[in-house]
């Protein structure tokens, strides 16, 4: 049975913040409007949504990513994976992009609790980046590198783990030509200035631009509007 509007909106309102919830009507409008492909939310909520879209997908993980709740990686993963298992169970409107796992990576960024929990959002945000160098439905952005070093700031403690993977990152997004503003803004905020000195060849104070780099750095990054009307 088809949930209306109105039960929709009772289900996201159980499991979202009010913050969230802002967005409900929204959500609720663009659901009734498209097809059915029923998916789970969440682990042991009981709860099913008739999510019909690509969008509507990626508006809730965002939605996920945004809200207070405890287990916010988990549940941004889990319903990820769904909607890749539609999209190979023949649901072509559910192809994931490099958008559902940036909406992903940044649940992790901001999932709170102990090492355990932090553990996990590392683990679940290098997955996806890892499935995603490799997968047939895109490539990491400047979106992906960013959020994935705002993931290993805010996880990680402050050690020399940390900034060899902080390296690795950056030669990466600096072979894929997506050194971007969000890159440049999360070396800054990690820090340290030797390890920032060392890798952009300027210093922590510097005003820099993107276009002041090597254009072989940001060769393919693409800011604002631009890079959203790409992903479709």
């Amino acid at each position: 049975m088809v949930p209306s509007k109105l039960k929709i909106c009772l289900t996201l309102c159980q499991v979202f913040t009010p913050e969230a919830m802002k967005r409900c009507d929204q959500m609720s409008i663009v659901i009734a409007q498209s097809s059915m492909v029923s998916l789970q939310l969440g682990h042991g909520l009981g709860l099913y949504l008739e999510i019909f879209s690509y969008t509507d997908m990626r508006n809730i993980d965002t939605a996920w990513a945004r809200s207070q709740q405890p287990g916010k990686a988990e549940r941004a993963n889990n319903l990820f994976r769904s909607m890749v298992q539609a999209y190979e169970g023949g649901n072509s409107s559910l192809r994931p992009n490099v958008v559902a796992v940036n909406a992903v990576m940044n649940a992790c960024a901001y999932t709170s609790g102990d090492v355990m929990a932090q553990n996990r959002a590392m683990e679940i945000a290098h997955k996806r980046f890892r499935e995603l160098e490799s997968s047939t439905y895109g490539s990491p952005d400047q979106v992906t590198y960013g959020t994935f070093l705002k993931v290993c700031a805010n996880q990680m403690p402050d050690c020399s783990t940390r900034q060899q993977i902080i390296e690795v990152v950056f030669k990466k997004c600096v072979r894929d030509g997506q050194v971007g503003n969000l890159v440049l803004q999360q070396l800054k905020a990690m820090g340290p200035a030797n390890l920032y000195r060392r890798l952009v060849g300027r210093e922590m104070e510097d005003e820099i631009r993107i276009e002041d780099l090597p254009s072989e750095w940001w060769r393919n990054v693409v800011e604002g509007k631009w890079r959203r009307r790409r992903q479709y």
